[in-house]
């Protein structure tokens, strides 16, 4: 019997998900002290805007870890999607070439 991998959150609006998002090729971007640092005040502050409640996170070389509440509003994929969006547009800028490279 194969076993599934991948794992999809089904929950809706204030529902509480565990959420695992990775780096594009699994590159080690936020391995950086600066770039974890433009991670983490990226997501914590959108979480703060979106009315999203945080419970946990944690930051590795090339991901990130959640446990969240999805606001009232939006679900957890349109608030990962949102997140995600975001965090791009602010570290995008920062990316030093060896960095760009690896992707």
């Amino acid at each position: 019997m194969a076993r599934y991998r991948h794992y999809q959150n089904r929950g809706g609006p204030n529902d509480d998900v565990f959420v695992t998002t990775t780096c594009l090729d699994f590159a080690m971007l936020f391995a950086r002290p600066a770039m974890r640092s433009a991670v983490r005040a990226s997501l914590l502050g959108d979480l703060d805007h979106y009315g999203a409640v945080l419970h946990a996170y944690v930051v590795m070389p090339h991901h990130v870890h959640l446990a969240v509440r999805a606001p009232s509003h939006m679900g957890p994929p349109a608030l990962m999607q949102r997140l995600k969006k975001n965090a791009a547009d602010r570290l995008l800028p920062l990316l030093e070439p060896g960095e760009l490279a690896q992707l």
